[in-house]
């Protein structure tokens, strides 16, 4: 059984819209659908998960399934920073079409999960494969509904010693739904430390959103190991 809870106010975060191409100053009401112009917004979350599961196969277990529940609820704000240059949400988007924004979210979500991990050692493996996946959805609430599912899939090859390894990791996530039940904080998005390094945490944001990554391990001292990486 595993229980956590999350209260944060974030007072800056980035919204690049959901595509295009076309770039605009503040205050032009643009489409988030259609525009890709980076703006920052704030928010307050308070966020309880409820989980259970079984796991099994040694003391580090490898196989583990599950499933749990959560309550998020979050209010949305202009951003409250101000030596962020980029403005903030508000002065660009037409916030009508970002579903969520003005009302907040207060949702129950229910996913099952399975965690499979076939590592060699978990520090610094040298071969085998993890897996990680999850489905499950939003129940009608608060006009509010819609399904969300994805995975994140590693494989370790051993090239040498075991320190000179080559990872190959493939992820996906992704939101079902229509448009209009979706709260634009749900949408999967990629930028960040560990999903399309790069770019900015929240530079990419739609309905589905995937990643593969290729790194190279190698030593440089003893307690210092370098990587070369390369994310599409």
């Amino acid at each position: 059984v595993d229980t956590r809870a999350l209260y944060a106010q974030q007072v800056s975060l980035r919204f690049a819209g959901f595509g295009g191409r076309k770039k605009a100053v503040a205050g032009t009401g643009l489409d988030p659908w259609m525009s890709q112009t980076v703006t920052r917004y704030g928010e307050e979350q308070a966020w309880f998960s409820l989980g259970g599961g079984y796991a099994w196969d040694g003391d580090e277990p490898k196989y583990k399934v599950g499933a749990t529940v959560t309550y998020d609820h979050r209010v949305f704000h202009r951003k409250r920073r101000a030596h962020h240059a980029d403005p903030s949400l508000e002065d660009v988007y037409d916030t009508d079409k970002l579903h969520g924004y003005h009302t907040g979210i207060s949702l129950f979500e229910i996913l099952a999960n399975i965690n499979i991990d076939l590592r060699d050692q978990k520090g610094q493996p040298s071969n085998g494969i993890t897996l990680s996946a999850f489905g499950g959805g939003v129940p009608e609430q608060d006009g509010f509904n819609y399904w969300r599912y994805g995975f994140d899939n590693g494989i370790y090859f051993n090239l040498y010693k075991k320190n000179r390894v080559l990872l190959l990791r493939t992820l996906f996530e992704a939101v079902d739904g229509d448009d209009r039940e979706i709260p634009f904080s749900a949408y999967p998005m990629l930028g960040g430390v560990d999903r399309l390094r790069g770019y900015k945490t929240g530079h990419f944001r739609d309905k589905k959103a995937g990643a593969v990554t290729f790194e190279y391990h190698y030593p440089i001292h003893e307690y210092i190991m370098g990587e070369l990486f390369l994310d599409v």
